[in-house]
């Protein structure tokens, strides 16, 4: 889940040539906050946990192609990675998919194409979600200092094109869009101390 041990982190492993293991032990601010953040999630489903039962799920697909469209093309196709990240979702059947590494396109067919196959292995996610990403947008900069302009390394976010490897929702419940907050277009020179 992402949720920190609060034990101690290695920062590399001992090869001689670096150091031996560099114990540094987790912030507490930080496991306050996530463990906070995660009580606070579960106190809020518990309320719905009450009447039914809530599957929510998180699966990084590996679906993202190398240039836009692609990942459309490969689902009307039914190409087999698309056809095993599609039999996993069914055969697990969560009420909620957070998707991550799937392509984003402005209207959403890629991920209306794999809601489609979905429904046809009997799993029914009538409702979509999807914004778009800051991977591959361009910056206009050198910003791995190759000399090079316009590879996916000098993006705001690395990608080989607008939307490469985004995330998208499948839910069998409506997705209230208007209460989404999106900060792609925040920078890290925007926060205090970047």
């Amino acid at each position: 889940m992402g949720l920190p041990s609060c034990k101690f982190v290695y920062a590399w492993d001992c090869d001689g040539s670096r150091g031996c293991n560099d114990p540094k032990p987790t912030s507490t601010r930080l496991c306050t906050v996530r463990i906070g953040w995660l009580a606070t999630c579960l106190t809020v489903l518990s309320g719905t946990a009450h009447s039914e039962r809530l599957r929510l799920a998180t699966f990084h697909t590996e679906l993202s192609r190398k240039g836009p469209g692609l990942l459309l093309r490969d689902i009307r196709k039914g190409t087999d990675d698309v056809l095993a990240v599609a039999n996993v979702i069914a055969h697990i059947a969560p009420d909620i998919i957070a998707l991550q590494d799937i392509d984003y396109d402005a209207d959403n067919l890629a991920l209306n194409a794999l809601a489609d196959l979905l429904r046809d292995k009997g799993q029914d996610y009538p409702h979509v979600f999807s914004l778009r990403p800051n991977t591959g947008r361009i910056t206009g900069l050198d910003m791995d200092g190759d000399g090079k302009l316009g590879e996916a390394q000098d993006a705001q976010g690395y990608g080989r094109f607008s939307g490469d490897g985004g995330m998208g929702l499948l839910s069998k419940f409506p997705i209230l869009a208007s209460n989404v907050l999106d900060f792609s277009d925040l920078l890290w020179t925007d926060f205090p101390n970047a």
